[in-house]
């Protein structure tokens, strides 16, 4: 779109998306093993990523120095800390105010998860009434969380007829995502709930990216470079001999992602 002679600029609630942290613990060596491990994984998908970090559920009091320390340590991952979510007036929110990072209210968290300071922190989100138009978007990073939690997804399907080609993403959000052509290699097809794919898997496959650990992940032609589900990540540098070009099933048992050729 051409700039306007008469607005120098735009300010729009965009539809891009970010990595949330949350924290549970204080020990910062522990969470920094943590994303070094999520981060080698998925390199591709996290290092750089611009990262929220929620310590809500964190119990335990902290040192005057310890959002300085774990920034340091989220840096040196690789990953970009730009906010910060706690309390105004708040311990937390003076230390993340004096490493001059941006301090988030989590009234404001809550208003955009569509929540109210009345609902219980882990309640469903509400459903979507309309589905999300396919957008072309800069990538986007699923939640790091240790426990995925079933939610529920409402119905509705999203479907994209063009194939999806190199640098392009695909987000269906609240809903599931049905491809009638290829995800080429260097691109990103994400969903809320589930993904299927009637062509060729090359790219990324993002299911259950709110957290649904009942998403699943179908394609024709496997062939992927990262898939995951409710966080769960592997990421192939080669695809096994009895995987590659196979129709594939991906689904979560217990806290493994498992892949199982269809019709054997």
């Amino acid at each position: 779109m051409a700039a306007r002679d008469d607005q120098p600029a735009e300010l729009r609630i965009g539809s891009f998306q970010l990595t949330v942290l949350r924290v549970y613990s204080c020990d910062v060596g522990d969470i920094q093993a943590y994303v070094a491990d999520q981060v080698a994984q998925a390199p591709a998908l996290l290092t750089g990523a611009a990262v929220v970090i929620d310590p809500a559920e964190l119990a335990s009091p902290v040192a005057d120095d310890w959002v300085h320390e774990l920034l340091n340590r989220l840096r040196f991952c690789g990953l970009q800390p730009i906010a910060w979510v706690a309390e105004p007036e708040s311990a937390l929110a003076e230390q993340g105010d004096r490493c001059s990072i941006a301090v988030v209210n989590p009234e404001r968290k809550r208003a955009l998860r569509g929540e109210t300071a009345a609902q219980p922190k882990k309640a469903e989100p509400k459903p979507i009434a309309a589905p999300a138009p396919i957008a072309v978007q800069p990538p986007v990073a699923a939640e790091l969380q240790p426990n995925a939690v079933a939610l529920h997804i409402p119905a509705g399907v999203q479907y994209q007829h063009a194939p999806v080609r190199s640098g392009q993403q695909v987000y269906a959000k609240g809903r599931d995502l049905t491809l009638l052509g290829q995800v080429s290699a260097g691109a990103e097809v994400i969903a809320d709930g589930s993904i299927h794919i009637y062509g060729r898997l090359a790219g990324k496959a993002i299911a259950g990216a709110a957290g649904d650990s009942e998403a699943r992940i179908f394609c024709l032609s496997f062939q992927a470079e990262l898939v995951s589900i409710a966080g769960r990540y592997r990421v192939f540098e080669s695809i096994p001999d009895e995987l590659r070009d196979r129709p594939c099933h991906l689904f979560l048992l217990g806290d493994k992602l498992e892949i199982q050729v269809m019709g054997n």
